[in-house]
Order: structure tokens, then C-alpha cells, then sequence
């Protein structure tokens, strides 16, 4: 058997959260109301002939009241670890053990402590007690006190079905009286927990005892009528396994497809479309399973707005004569602002871009054709720039786990390379190096085959991207060895690297190549990255 020791300071601490929860109840919130019911106030009205009439104050919802006592339940509770007196016993050793702890804080514990045990569920009388017999006096249950009443509806009433022993007495009476009860003694025990909890409050902000700050600031209840939590949700068959989540990041294995606002929509089979580019000569370039977002007739005018590669709204107007249609206007408008969303609405609009028509099909059956658009030179150097970006960025994503920030300025030539550079090493390829190396100094004289640069963060676009641990060298380096360097050591030497006549040094990333690491190639991945000459790059 295992034994878990809970430390004073733990048991203090989980008693603030409790406690916490019990001051912030809506019934302690009102402070007016709340005070009615701890004191037990009872109202006499006499009426002519000398009948009395007792009122007594009750909550307006007895359900509010059931949580007020669920919540206060484990500080009475014996088995639970925050049963007061291990609070008390707690802090009492805390104070004993505090430097700084003066006889006024003990005596205050010591007067809490009285309080916690006159206040506590049992036979003692803290307001009033009663009792019950027949006419001829038989029957008679003798005096049952207030909190044996309590006892009574917490074990029979609210939480169990089961009280026993002394608090089986409390039965004699009506579920009326033993709710009357509760209201009293519980309130009086969340008032003496909220108190206790300003006592300790006390002790930590003058640093008499410390608990963590978080067990002060966390939530504690829930003040809300929904909670959204964002996300990506995953899709698979009925009866599929659970996917195996390896790590907190990355997308679930086996068969789980993320679902998207477009198979959402298209659940719905008259809101199915599917959208083809064509080429010149007919051949299929690309197509997408779409979706219907909105669709209306005026006259003999059909407009329809359909949502293509999850982040392209399409304006489509039609004019439909009978059986036939024509196209009558189109236009795109970008919708969402997801990088992967972002991303493959500009692997559509490249792909319009090569595309003769386009044909939107519903059932096999095509609805209507369009002739794509061309964009301006520069307008299509951007998309192309931008989606290499966004290629680059999603894929540093999943293959490291990193979460990478919005761009806070345009991108360097320099910082698009070395982004290039950075997702092909992490995904264990052998990338072509923009950058030539210095004279390298060689401390024990021998000659450097490769050179190493440990991982590290850089900045591109205001972001931060981190990098492997990288080598960086080539099968047919020539290290020239330019003599001893004094000043590094006795054995030193510099040496200086060259290379064929348009080689490149490459890089690479020990922990993610699977290959040998003798299997180096000679050529190395190029960049491929638009706009930019590899050939001509300054080497």
C-alpha cells in the first residue's frame, strides 16, 4: 500500500480553493439576506386571541441552497482531507514552525478552532433543539438538537439516503424541519469558512506563512452560460479506434481527417458542389469538394454563393432559361484568417491561375463554366511569395510542435532563405547553404571535415524560428591549412575551406536525418523559393 503525505502547507492550500468556491456562492454574495439566515432569526406575530405564528427565514430557491451546502460539505466531512480540524492542525503546526507568528495569531487560531467545533455537525445545540411526541406523551424522541437535525438532511435528504446512528434521529422529523435546520447550521459553517479564509489570507500577505499565489488567483467557479474552447476537431467513421495522441501538438493517427466548415456544410446534400479547373485541352487540373453557403432565386436570376477550398467565397450569378443556364457574373471574395485556411485558398487561386475554365457540378452535372481571370505579373509574383511562405511556416509547425506568430514586418531575401533552409533541415533533408564559412581555427590542429552550430533561434518577419543543431560541410570540401593561431593554443591551427567551381556547402541536422552520416549527398536540396536565382545567389 502507498501512503500519500499531504503537507500542512498542501492541506492550507487546497483549503483556499475550497473556501474560496464558499465565499463566492450567490447566498454569501448577499450579504443583507445571508446574515438572516446564519443568525436563525425567528419572527413572533401574535394575533388577537393570543395564537403565536413563527416564521423563520428560508433561501428563495432551495436548490441554490443544496450547492451552498455540497460546496461547504468536505470541511465536515472527517474522511476528506480538508475536514477543518486537519486545517486547524495545520496551521497550527505551520504557526509553531513560523518565525514570525506572534501569541495573537495563535490566540486567533485557538478561538477559530472553538468556533469550527461549536459551528461542526453533531448533537450540540447551536440555535435550538426540539422535540416530538404523541397527544398521550408516548413516542417521545427527547431533544434533538439543530445541527443533529442538519446532519439529518445532508445524509438523508441531500447527498445520501442513508444516515445512521445519531443522525438517524433527526428522521423523526419532517424533511420541513430538517431543511429549517440546514439552513441555519450551514450557513453559519460557510460564514466560519470564509472567515477562517481571511485568517489565512492574513497570515500569507504578511508573509507569516506562504501559499502559492495561483491557489489565490485560480478559478474557483464558473460564471458563465457557455464555455468555447478553440480547437480543431477531428473526423472518422462510427467505430473507429481512438486515435493514439502522441503528443500535444500534432494531428491524431490512423484515419482522422480535421473537420472543416466545408464538410460541415456539405452533411447537408443539397449543399454538395463540386468545383473542377480544366486546362486547356480538358484535362483536370484540380477540384474541390464544396459547399453551398447561400442560394437564392430573383426571377430568372440564380445566385449562389459557394464556399471553395475552405477560404474562397464565390459570387456566382446565373440566369437560368428553362433547362439551360448563363453565366452571368462571378466574383471571390477571401474568407477566414487560419494560416492553413489561408494557405490552401492560394494553392486554388495558382491553380485558376494555369486553368482554362472553371465548372462548378452538382450530381455529376455541370451547372456552369467560367473562364478564370488572369492576375496582374505582380499581383501573382505576391501570391506565389506568399504561399511559399505559408508552405513553409505550416510545415515547421507540425513537424516541430512550435507555434509560430503573425509576420510583424515584410520578410528579407536573406530571412525567406534561411526560413527554406530551416523546414527542409527539420525535416531531415540536406539543404544547399547560402553562406560561405570563415577561416576556421582547429584548437588540437586537426583538419575540421565539418562544422557545427548548435541550435538556436532566429528572427524573420519579427518572428522568432527556432533551429536545429546543424553540420554544415560537403563530400569534396578542400580544408587548406593556413598555419598556427598562438593565441588559440599551443596545437592550433587555422584552416580555411574551398569547394568545386559552383558547389555549395551544405547543411544538415543530425537529429532529424535518418540517413548514415557518411550518406552525404553532393548537391543537397535546393531552395526553390520564387524570385530568387540559386545559380546567381552570392555564394
Amino acid at each position: 500500500m502507498v501512503r500519500v503525505v499531504v503537507t500542512d502547507v498542501e492541506t492550507v492550500s487546497r483549503f483556499v480553493l475550497r473556501a474560496r468556491r464558499i465565499g463566492a456562492h450567490s447566498l454569501v454574495q448577499d450579504r443583507e439576506g445571508f446574515t438572516a439566515y446564519l443568525e436563525g432569526t425567528v419572527t413572533v406575530r401574535l394575533s388577537f386571541d393570543g395564537v403565536g405564528t413563527f416564521v423563520r427565514s428560508l433561501p428563495p430557491d432551495e436548490e441554490v441552497f443544496e450547492s451552498l451546502a455540497a460546496r461547504v460539505r468536505p470541511l465536515v466531512l472527517e474522511s476528506e482531507p480538508i475536514h477543518y480540524q486537519r486545517v486547524l492542525d495545520a496551521l497550527k503546526r505551520l504557526l509553531d514552525n513560523a518565525p514570525s507568528a506572534t501569541a495573537e495569531h495563535h490566540e486567533e487560531l485557538d478561538q477559530l478552532a472553538a468556533s469550527w467545533k461549536a459551528t461542526a455537525l453533531g448533537t450540540q445545540v447551536q440555535a435550538y433543539a426540539m422535540l416530538k411526541a404523541k397527544v398521550d406523551g408516548t413516542d417521545a424522541t427527547g431533544p434533538i438538537a439543530d445541527t443533529q437535525l442538519a446532519a439529518g438532511w445532508m445524509y438523508a435528504d441531500l447527498v445520501h439516503a442513508d444516515a445512521k446512528g445519531w443522525k438517524k434521529k433527526a428522521l423523526a422529523f419532517s424533511l420541513r424541519e430538517r431543511y429549517v435546520a440546514a439552513v441555519g447550521v450551514f450557513s453559519r459553517l460557510a460564514a466560519l469558512a470564509v472567515v477562517t479564509l481571511r485568517f489565512v489570507e492574513q497570515l500569507h500577505r504578511t508573509g507569516v506563512i506562504t501559499i502559492e499565489e495561483h491557489f489565490w488567483e485560480d478559478e474557483v467557479v464558473i460564471d458563465a452560460t457557455e464555455v468555447a474552447v478553440e480547437g480543431t476537431a477531428y473526423l472518422a467513421e462510427p467505430g473507429t479506434e481512438p486515435p493514439a495522441l502522441h503528443s500535444t501538438f500534432g494531428p491524431p493517427d490512423g484515419p482522422w481527417t480535421p473537420l472543416t466548415i466545408t464538410q460541415h456544410l456539405r452533411t447537408d446534400p443539397a449543399n454538395q458542389v463540386r468545383v473542377e479547373l480544366h486546362d486547356a485541352d480538358g484535362n483536370l487540373i484540380a477540384a474541390h469538394d464544396s459547399a453551398v453557403v447561400e442560394r437564392r432565386r430573383d426571377g430568372d436570376v440564380l445566385h449562389w454563393h459557394a464556399l471553395v477550398a475552405d477560404g474562397l467565397l464565390f459570387r456566382v450569378q446565373v440566369r437560368v432559361d428553362g433547362e439551360s443556364t448563363a453565366p452571368m457574373s462571378m466574383t471571390v471574395d477571401r474568407v477566414g484568417e487560419a494560416r492553413r485556411t489561408t494557405l490552401t485558398a492560394n494553392r486554388f487561386l495558382l491553380d485558376m491561375q494555369r486553368a482554362a475554365s472553371l465548372r462548378f457540378l452538382v450530381q455529376g452535372e455541370v451547372l456552369n463554366q467560367w473562364a478564370p481571370e488572369r492576375m496582374a505579373p505582380d499581383a501573382l509574383h505576391r501570391l506565389r511569395v506568399d504561399t511559399e511562405l505559408l508552405q513553409d511556416l505550416t510545415t515547421l509547425e507540425e513537424v516541430t510542435g512550435q507555434v509560430i506568430g503573425s509576420f510583424t514586418r515584410p520578410m528579407t531575401v536573406l530571412e525567406r532563405i534561411r526560413l527554406r533552409q530551416t523546414r527542409l533541415l527539420w525535416q531531415g533533408r540536406v539543404v544547399q547553404w547560402d553562406r560561405a564559412l570563415p577561416p576556421m581555427a582547429s584548437p588540437d590542429g586537426v583538419v575540421p571535415r565539418a562544422v557545427r552550430i548548435p541550435a538556436t533561434v532566429f528572427d524573420a518577419g519579427g518572428v522568432e524560428i527556432s533551429t536545429p543543431e546543424v553540420v554544415i560541410g560537403h563530400p569534396q570540401a578542400t580544408w587548406h591549412d593556413e598555419g598556427p593561431v598562438p593565441d588559440t593554443g599551443p596545437d592550433a591551427r587555422m584552416f580555411k575551406v574551398t569547394l568545386p567551381e559552383n558547389t555549395r556547402l551544405l547543411a544538415w541536422a543530425p537529429s532529424t536525418r535518418r540517413e548514415p552520416p557518411e550518406d552525404i549527398p553532393l548537391d543537397g536540396e535546393p531552395w526553390n523559393i520564387t524570385g530568387i536565382d540559386q545559380d546567381t545567389f552570392p555564394r
